[in-house]
């Protein structure tokens, strides 16, 4: 049985992919640059906007794709999925945040979250209630996780070495950066896509169906939103903080009267 996709579903999958990045990338900046207590804060809160923007845009590619039948999902499983992206997606935030990374500390860093990735998106195709069970093309499972593997091993590694700095440079720098990786992240997404394989005679059972079109604008819009609200925070919060520096410094600058 041969799928279709939506192509307009799939050029949103790729945009909300690249947005995600963008905002790690600053999100790992934050959390390396912030005090100890702030930093635990922008952890935890990068960690769930990190994985709900990643989830969705592997989400959003699900239902851009279409079989001659009505696909029924299973949400417990697909909240399974969300959660294996909001652990890998803290993961990957700390180890960026520390003040040196070691090529064996980044060789773990992406092994985890490239490993996280792949588990992320093949349990959320798991939610599909498809009878008989999806079969994979090996070859391509393990392509995927591959691109899983390589975009993981970039990500942490621009995400560690950009972390710094506000000059245009640096802004351009962290936004083609964030292309890379967007583009990694749907790569791995659509290369396990094509090594699903559905039976001639499948039909679901059991499950919800859902508005593939309806549904993806919805999440992209809500995700969207998530991270523009994030980027603002982050960027008050830099501000504060920098004001604050400034003062304090000004502060010791005054002589003692006394």
């Amino acid at each position: 049985m041969q799928g279709t996709y939506n192509g307009w579903l799939v050029a949103l999958s790729i945009v909300v992919a690249i947005l995600v990045a963008y905002t790690a990338l600053k999100l790992a900046a934050r959390v390396a640059e912030a005090d100890r207590s702030v930093s635990r804060l922008w952890l935890l809160g990068g960690a769930a906007v990190m994985g709900v923007g990643i989830w969705s845009m592997h989400f959003i590619g699900m239902l851009a794709f279409s079989l001659p039948i009505p696909l029924l999902f299973d949400i417990s499983t697909i909240l399974v999925s969300l959660l294996i992206a909001i652990v890998t997606s803290g993961m990957a935030i700390k180890i960026t945040s520390g003040s040196h990374l070691s090529p064996n500390r980044l060789i773990a860093g992406a092994l985890v979250l490239g490993a996280g990735i792949s588990a992320m998106h093949y349990s959320g195709m798991a939610a599909i209630q498809i009878v008989p069970m999806i079969r994979y093309e090996p070859a391509l499972v393990a392509a995927s996780v591959a691109v899983a593997l390589v975009g993981s091993f970039a990500a942490l590694l621009l995400a560690f070495h950009m972390r710094f700095g506000k000059s245009r440079t640096i802004m351009l720098a962290r936004f083609a950066a964030a292309v890379i990786v967007g583009f990694a992240i749907s790569g791995m997404h659509y290369t396990a896509m094509a090594a699903s394989i559905f039976g001639p005679r499948s039909f679901c059972r059991g499950g919800v169906l859902l508005n593939n079109e309806w549904l993806s604008l919805t999440i992209a819009a809500i995700t969207v939103g998530l991270l523009a609200v994030t980027l603002i925070i982050e960027m008050y919060d830099a501000q504060l903080a920098a004001t604050s520096r400034l003062h304090a410094g000004r502060l010791e600058q005054v002589p003692d009267a006394r």
